[in-house]
């Protein structure tokens, strides 16, 4: 606007038409130019689109701010408002409808004049127009004005003004406002409340102010720097956005004491934010000297009333054009669909992306959303790939139960599908483990080593057409643990010239660093079952703990509160020992572990020991079972509320209740999973 950065406001009602603010009121018509080419004087906006200049109004000097009329009709009427406080309504087309000719020119004027800041019009009576005005120790900040006033004592005839199409009319000055709000302050934002007609919303000099037009002598604010640029969410008209600086405030009207977040602070200071009209809870910014445009993806409603956890926000940034931004506009109906000015008039018309988000299905299908689409990618059933796809092949086994047979191991290669020879071997290796192990206490161990002696014979034997075994046995006699031995160096040369894959794994064993043995895992060569003795044997089991939340270490680290027997829970200090020992911090940082939601005890404590651990109905005496780790004593929590406590508490609560335990949560905790049906084995009658 004069003196300043222009502006840029899309039509309410013409999807195809937007006017530029700066010293002149300038007004556009967008134009496809995708089956054709560019017109003559069209200025292009972007690949698919050109804009055409309709009309050009000079008559409004002084502007500081300009607002569309939202109703159809009259067709672009604006309001302007000037540096004298003056606000005055222009239009920039040939309107001949003699029912609205009289508003064109028509003044507003306060009792003392001072810059006009903002204006807005009220989305359910089309004739208020509320005006922000900076301060005056006399005055009042707020004006809401009706265009259509009759009032003849308030209006009076002035001189007759020259508009822009030639024509003269009589202009007439109103000056007594509807109402008057913010007395002896100053008004820099305001946006009316679409759930009320009579509920306005304004950023003063050091508060956020909601006047309801009803009351005007009583007000609810809160104390806040973030008075600029207030706006409503289109989609949720409780959340507003408001900014101070670089830092932007997300506040919920029906909590209003405080801003329920704040974004990230900018190193700027901010010129503009914007909620997009056509996606929900996407919110634009855009800063000073600036070529980019931040958005916010808010991914959840305000959240309720005692709930201070906050929402979900995705930020990105997407750069409409190379130069400087001088403000922005978002399409009223083309989703996504902004419009970008440069200080230079420099125009660009954008379309910003959606994020696409991925997601297999259990049955091999392939989805993803990309803004209100929703794709699906399917094999094709007679698709011989999709029978050889491993994700098809474990959700078959897993299905089959494949694995769980462990009476007659044997028939797990069946659940499999009976289909790889190798899986057949290995169940059937396993199945002898299992006989092999039951009768232990029958065979005597002693000729172990000439069972093993054997098998490297055997080995060795069927390798003799491959290389000497002299020269085998010198390497395998030569044995040294020594890292960088001249015998590491010769058997790893060595080791590429077998073709016994046998041999080639003995080699790579010997030859390894301690704990890593990929040369012998991933020989396909070597039947499955022989690997995974060797993995039994030589690799270490791997373990799962539960880790602090603050420093993310194992909560059993260090733990010397029960000696340490083997995996299990008898770290976490939760055993059924007499002694009842526990741990209720984090052995790393000593920072207190969680807190049971049910009976608010720090989890590590035994439920035995807490209060209202047992009921009359639950005969639980841990002494009587010897196992350290009791599933009743198990840390357990919801992974989507991240709520939790003691298994044997939440088991127990789940019985009888859907909701989490946790006031003010509303999560379905135990309707996310299958297992939500599942019940402690103790308390199954036989």
């Amino acid at each position: 606007m004069s003196g300043t950065k222009p502006d840029i406001l899309w039509a309410p009602h013409h999807v195809d038409r937007f006017v530029v603010c700066d010293s002149e009121l300038s007004l556009y018509h967008v134009e496809s130019t995708v089956n054709s080419e560019l017109k003559a004087g069209s200025l292009r906006l972007s690949e698919d689109s050109a804009a055409t200049l309709l009309s050009i109004n000079s008559d409004t000097p002084y502007m500081k701010c300009v607002a569309w009329y939202l109703n159809y009709d009259p067709e672009c009427l604006l309001a302007v408002g000037q540096a004298n406080g003056r606000v005055v309504l222009t239009s920039l087309g040939q309107d001949h409808n003699s029912k609205f000719k009289d508003l064109i020119g028509k003044e507003f004027v306060p009792k003392h004049a001072r810059q006009c800041n903002t204006l807005a019009w009220n989305p359910l009576d089309s004739n208020w127009l509320a005006a922000g005005l900076d301060k005056h120790r006399a005055d009042f900040s707020v004006l809401i004005w009706d265009i259509c006033s009759k009032y003849t004592p308030d209006i009076v005839p002035m001189e007759k003004v020259k508009l822009s199409a030639g024509e003269t009319e009589t202009t007439l000055l109103v000056t007594k406002p509807l109402y008057e709000l913010g007395q002896n302050d100053a008004c820099l934002s305001l946006c009316w409340l679409p759930r009320d007609q009579k509920l306005l919303l304004a950023g003063m000099h050091r508060n956020l102010a909601i006047f309801d037009l009803r009351n005007t002598s009583q007000k609810m604010f809160v104390n806040t720097k973030a008075v600029q640029g207030v706006t409503v969410d289109p989609y949720f008209h409780d959340r507003v956005a408001s900014f101070y600086e670089g830092q932007v405030a997300i506040w919920d009207l029906r909590k209003f004491e405080k801003p329920v977040l704040t974004l990230t602070e900018q190193p700027k200071p901010l010129t503009k934010v914007a909620w997009c009209p056509t996606r929900t809870g996407l919110l634009a910014t855009l800063t000073r000297d600036s070529n980019i445009i931040r958005l916010y993806d808010m991914q959840h409603t305000p959240t309720p009333i005692g709930d201070e956890t906050e929402p979900t926000i995705i930020e990105r940034s997407v750069q409409p054009c190379d130069n400087y931004i001088a403000s922005f506009a978002w399409h009223p109906t083309s989703q996504n669909r902004m419009i970008v000015v440069t200080p230079n008039r420099t125009m660009s018309d954008f379309t910003v992306f959606e994020r696409i988000s991925l997601a297999w299905s259990p049955i091999t299908s392939l989805m993803w959303a990309c803004g209100r689409h929703l794709y699906e990618c399917t094999e094709e059933e007679n698709d011989n790939s999709l029978e050889k796809d491993i994700a098809t092949k474990m959700r078959l086994r897993a299905l089959s139960r494949y694995g769980l047979d462990t009476e007659q191991v044997w028939r797990n290669h069946i659940l499999a599908g009976n289909e790889d020879p190798q899986l057949k071997s290995l169940w059937y290796t396993l199945h002898f483990m299992k006989q092999y192990t039951e009768d232990m206490d029958q065979k005597s161990p002693g000729n172990k080593g000439s069972l093993v002696y054997a098998g490297i014979k055997s080995i060795v034997k069927s390798s003799l057409g491959d290389l000497n075994l002299n020269v085998v046995a010198m390497a395998l006699s030569g044995y040294t643990d020594e890292k960088n031995s001249l015998w590491r160096e010769m058997c790893s040369t060595l080791r590429l010239q077998l073709n016994n894959p046998y041999l080639c794994v003995m080699f790579a064993f010997l030859t390894s660093e301690t704990g890593s043995y990929d040369g012998v895992l991933y020989e396909n060569k070597v039947a499955v079952r022989d690997r995974v003795a060797f993995a039994c044997k030589f690799l270490s089991d791997t373990q799962v703990f539960v880790s602090c939340n603050f420093c993310g270490k194992s909560i059993s680290y260090s733990c010397s509160a029960v000696p340490h027997q083997g995996r299990g829970f008898s770290q976490y200090g939760v055993s059924g020992s007499p002694t009842k020992s526990k741990v209720t911090s984090c052995p790393g940082c000593r920072k207190p572990l969680p807190r049971c939601a049910l009976c608010l005890i720090n989890m590590g404590t035994p439920v035995s020991s807490c209060p209202g651990g047992t009921k009359s109905d639950e005969k639980v005496d841990l002494s009587k079972d010897k196992k350290l780790a009791q599933f009743n004593n198990w840390f357990t929590w919801c992974h989507n509320c991240r709520h939790g406590g003691h298994a044997g508490h939440m088991l127990s609560w789940f019985r009888d209740h859907a909701e989490c335990p946790v006031s003010a949560c509303t999560c379905k905790c135990m309707q996310l999973d299958t297992t939500g049906n599942l019940v402690p084995a103790e308390t199954v009658q036989p």
